[in-house]
């Protein structure tokens, strides 16, 4: 397989990874609204729980995707566009941009962190919606769990977003597969 070949492989790739993203975050947006909508009319508060699931697998496929993404821009800019007779330069570009707009305060967040910004709302919604719902008894307990287990999915998926965002986990993969390059060179 040629650079060329290899490079728009791995480019192809990335865009699937992001039609992915948004297939996935439609339908689980979609199906939480449904389900909601149903939840108004149900006589069970607890259906208003179920979207949670939903949300919480969107958030940790959106961090693997965004985890695949980063990794694949890096190993190209590393890899294939370092070398100066590749001709391609797209990756190179794209991160100097997102450097040049993040230290000028103006870098938009990628739509990953949108998405999962947006999944972390609609479950407060879903948990203040089982509240609002339940009776006295029941509610204290079954609130109290699921949302310090909401917390802990989202503070957790959306720190990992935070460094993404701020560009340090793009920094340590490439700093990783720099060194990795270095000794396949010395070999």
């Amino acid at each position: 397989m040629s650079i060329s070949d290899e490079y728009k492989t791995l480019r192809d790739e990335i865009l699937m990874e992001y039609q992915r993203e948004v297939h996935m975050a439609a339908f689980v947006f979609t199906a939480t609204t449904l389900i909601i909508g149903y939840g108004i009319n149900a006589k069970s508060p607890f259906v208003f729980l179920v979207p949670l699931v939903l949300l919480a697998l969107l958030l940790f496929q959106l961090r693997n995707a965004q985890d695949s993404i980063l990794t694949i821009s890096v190993y190209i800019r590393v890899f294939i566009e370092s070398k100066r007779d590749s001709g391609q330069h797209w990756e190179t570009t794209i991160d100097t941009l997102r450097d040049k707009l993040r230290n000028e305060g103006r870098f938009l967040s990628l739509t990953d962190v949108i998405f999962a910004r947006f999944a972390a709302m609609m479950g407060i919604i879903c948990i203040g919606l089982y509240s609002l719902n339940s009776t006295s008894s029941e509610r204290w307990w079954v609130m109290g769990t699921a949302a310090m287990l909401w917390l802990v999915i989202c503070f957790t998926i959306l720190r990992a977003f935070a460094d993404a965002d701020s560009g340090r986990y793009e920094k340590a993969i490439k700093t990783d597969l720099e060194e990795i390059y270095k000794g396949l060179e010395r070999k």
